[in-house]
């Protein structure tokens, strides 16, 4: 008898693990709600050897061996035969010369070497274009251009990924030139894709199909839809119609996503967009898009709204002003781990009701029992003559909260209830 009950113990154990550990990873990307924005970040721009199919280079362009490297590269390339296989080979030479430019940056070579290493991934990508202008089919006809322009897309992707950090690497004076490679690369990206499609349907097809597959965080939509809006910018005119396409499928796909979110991962996204790559205003224009399709949930076009903020600033501040910023005193509640800086306070102060009634002033405090910071408020006259009480028995603040992130006025006025509604 007890071996009969240690038996049906031991049989209902195993029926039921494959349903707990499903369970488990259906809550995964929530669970990780908690952990820091950072990480989904890194998931989403950090980009590996292995991941373009390639070994990570030791010989690179500052060796006087170097040359070693282009003579097998030239091997290799007389030793292949068909167009599809000369641009396959040519993709994988690309990724090879962008990630010697990548180390070149991480060993802070001076500015003449890596603005060659630059030079020569822009010169690959150039050969890429012309050996695909040689392929007379298009994917749908051969089943091995379909598999290129797979590899190539998702390549593409992953290369934008790397020239975005390197533009954050190099000294000021590679900066423009890796500037110009990026742009150069976007639009040989649109001109392959117009060469090897039948159509603007089947290049929206694929560009989703092969950004779905692409790895990433939770947060990957957003990404995905930066460099999409890059992409929009520089290819021809039929390419641009589907990338938009695309851009509003991926908008509806993140707007869906963020309907499901617990507030704590809603908290995370905030974070996430203020840190990952790329143009501060095709963010903004990112955020409008989604908040379009929200209008149904304000609380979530609300965390939108105060991240766009963030970012405006950002556009408004030096970087030497927001290095100050990062590094100054928080107001923290007590009791909580919760924070807020001064400047941050401010920018929520300004975009909200205290902003259109009046001008902060430089004198603020800290009330860390109830979390809030309380910045002295310079009121507008013609505000003042709409409400029935002195402006000399009043002082007032504007109080923001460092948990909600909220602004209201505080009047502080001696002995004296103002109207309701004010």
């Amino acid at each position: 008898m007890p071996k009969l009950i240690l038996f049906s113990l031991l049989t209902a154990i195993l029926i039921s693990a494959p349903f707990l550990t499903l369970a488990q990873d259906e809550t995964l990307p929530d669970s990780a709600a908690g952990g820091n924005a950072q990480q989904d970040v890194e998931l989403d721009e950090s980009v590996q050897a292995q991941d373009l199919g390639i070994s990570e280079p030791t010989l690179l362009p500052d060796s006087p061996f170097y040359f070693l490297k282009n003579w097998q590269r030239s091997i290799q390339s007389f030793f292949t035969f068909g167009a599809v296989n000369e641009a396959e080979l040519k993709l994988k030479f690309a990724s090879e010369k962008l990630l010697e430019a990548r180390k070149l940056a991480e060993k802070k070579e001076i500015p003449e070497i890596l603005e060659k290493a630059a030079q020569n991934y822009e010169e690959e990508i150039n050969k890429i274009k012309e050996t695909v202008d040689k392929i007379k089919e298009k994917a749908d006809e051969k089943l091995e251009v379909g598999k290129f322009l797979d590899k190539f897309v998702k390549q593409q992707v992953l290369h934008q990924k790397i020239l975005e950090k390197l533009e954050t690497q190099v000294p000021e004076e590679v900066f423009q030139k890796i500037e110009e490679t990026r742009e150069r690369h976007l639009e040989r990206f649109g001109e392959v894709m117009e060469k090897l499609e039948e159509n603007k349907e089947r290049i929206q097809e694929r560009l989703e199909k092969n950004l779905g597959e692409l790895e990433g965080s939770q947060f990957k939509e957003l990404k995905n839809l930066e460099i999409l809006k890059e992409l929009e910018e520089k290819v021809p005119e039929k390419t641009k119609e589907a990338v938009r396409n695309v851009i509003e499928s991926t908008s509806q796909k993140m707007k869906q996503k963020l309907e499901q979110m617990t507030p704590q991962t809603q908290e995370k996204l905030e974070n996430y967009i203020e840190k990952i790559q790329g143009d501060e205003e095709n963010k903004i224009e990112i955020i409008e898009e989604i908040k379009s399709k929200l209008e149904e949930k304000p609380e979530i076009t609300e965390r939108l709204e105060k991240v766009k903020e963030k970012i405006l600033f950002k556009l408004e501040t030096s970087p030497l002003e927001i290095i100050e910023k990062e590094s100054e005193e928080k107001c923290i509640k007590e009791g909580t781990e919760t924070g807020l800086g001064l400047s941050e306070a401010k920018t929520i102060a300004k975009a909200g009701e205290c902003g259109q009634k009046g001008i902060l002033k430089e004198t603020a405090s800290c009330n860390k029992v109830t979390g809030t910071w309380w910045i002295d408020l310079d009121v507008n006259d013609e505000v003042w003559e709409g409400l029935d009480v002195s402006k000399d028995l009043c002082n007032p603040a504007c109080v923001v909260d460092v948990l909600t992130k909220e602004a209201e006025i505080n009047w502080r006025c001696t002995g004296l209830t103002l109207p309701s509604g004010e």
